[in-house]
């Protein structure tokens, strides 16, 4: 389970590869223009939470976003490996579609790729000991399917999070969802 605190979780700027709809997994894809300016849009968004502390993929896509908000709120990122997307084996540079939901679903196994499941398990659970182990307000940096581990905590639908977009998520016993989180985009 997550402390029950708030914080605070935001996926890399924009890439080429996204743009082109291609599974990026464990590549070290750049930022693109887009993914700058997401970036620097995110650093202002950033500016008066609160964020104390900031834990980023070492990937440089999430990386340079990380550093870009903390350049801006005086907070040095620190890089955590087990934040990195999950590897799509030989499907890497390949175009999302069916295989890609399939793997998602758990339908198939893709050699050299990761188990979906296990990767989302391994995730959640890594997040839940980023915010255990310290309770400033934090800023988690890193990936789309990163990200689905914890809406699979939270027994949320799984759903596409936008690159460059701070979501401040916040305990609530009352929240519709059930979950006891509400999310705000920021």
């Amino acid at each position: 389970m997550l402390p029950q605190r708030k914080f605070f979780y935001l996926r890399h700027g924009e890439t080429d590869w996204n743009l082109r709809g291609m599974a990026q997994g464990r590549k070290d894809i750049p930022l693109n223009e887009t993914g700058r300016r997401q970036a620097r849009d995110a650093a202002v968004s950033a500016v008066g939470l609160g964020i104390e502390r900031i834990v980023t993929s070492p990937l440089s896509r999430a990386a340079e976003t990380a550093m870009t908000v903390g350049a801006a709120i005086g907070v040095e990122p620190v890089e955590d490996p087990e934040l990195m997307e999950s590897s799509f084996g030989e499907r890497e540079g390949d175009v999302t579609g069916e295989w890609y939901r399939d793997w998602l679903a758990g339908r198939i196994e893709i050699p050299g790729a990761d188990n979906c499941a296990e990767f989302l398990q391994r995730r959640a659970e890594r997040i839940a000991s980023i915010l255990a182990t310290d309770e400033r307000p934090t800023l988690i940096v890193a990936h789309g399917v990163v990200y689905r581990g914890l809406q699979q905590l939270f027994g949320w639908e799984h759903t596409t999070v936008q690159n460059g977009v701070i979501l401040e998520h916040v305990p609530d016993a009352q929240a519709e969802n059930g979950a006891g989180w509400r999310v705000f985009m920021r």
